[in-house]
């Protein structure tokens, strides 16, 4: 059989190829992320599909995330997590009332510092199951390094057990990026070790 070439379809190919890339339909969260008395600075704020930001020296932040309902997680070393629902419309910016963290005072806080000040390095937090580890969280990092897992969403403390958290990020390396036996009753700061990390953005496999 012989094949021809279609030109209409070639040149509809192309066009098609040449378009710009449609990015998700977006809206834009804008507010300000405090304790009773002080703002906070350097908080890892995310939302749904990742998107994620960090507040700036003055506790604000802005972002993009996808339009719809979206679930926001506020996570600062020290502080219990906070977590609030909100609708943001296409296009729509957003100015939130201010969201208020307090101190973590139960103890049942997994904190450290990745050992680098790099922003969006991606922790991980694995509890012990069934004699193997499973993810239960993550998180991303501000340009302090800091990490914390001080609750759940919903509002609930971390249960006790054994856990492990890791690290990642593609233009850094570590001694190990991995710290395992984890006690939730434990309140010491677990760091990684031997950070070395280069320009350029995290890339997360």
């Amino acid at each position: 059989m012989k094949h021809t070439c279609n030109p209409k379809l070639f040149v509809s190919i192309i066009t098609i190829l040449s378009l710009p890339l449609i990015t998700a339909c977006q809206g834009t969260f804008k507010g300000l992320v405090k304790t009773s008395s002080e703002t906070l600075p350097k908080v890892s704020i995310t939302a749904n599909a990742g998107y994620r930001t960090c507040s700036d020296a003055n506790g604000e932040y802005t972002f993009e995330v996808e339009e719809g309902t979206n679930i926001l997680i506020y996570r600062k070393k020290g502080y219990k997590l906070g977590s609030r629902t909100e609708y943001v419309g296409l296009f729509q910016t957003k100015t939130l009332s201010d969201t208020t963290l307090n101190p973590s005072t139960t103890g049942k806080e997994i904190k450290g510092n990745i050992g680098a000040s790099k922003p969006g390095v991606k922790v991980r937090l694995y509890q012990l199951q069934c004699g193997s580890y499973t993810e239960i969280d993550s998180m991303f990092t501000c340009s302090d390094g800091d990490y914390s897992f001080s609750g759940r969403p919903d509002g609930t403390d971390l249960p006790d057990g054994t856990y492990k958290v890791t690290v990642e990020c593609s233009v850094c390396t570590w001694n190990s990026t991995s710290i395992e036996n984890i006690t939730i009753t434990n309140s010491s700061q677990y760091d990684f070790t031997g950070a070395a990390c280069g320009a350029g953005d995290c890339i997360w496999p």
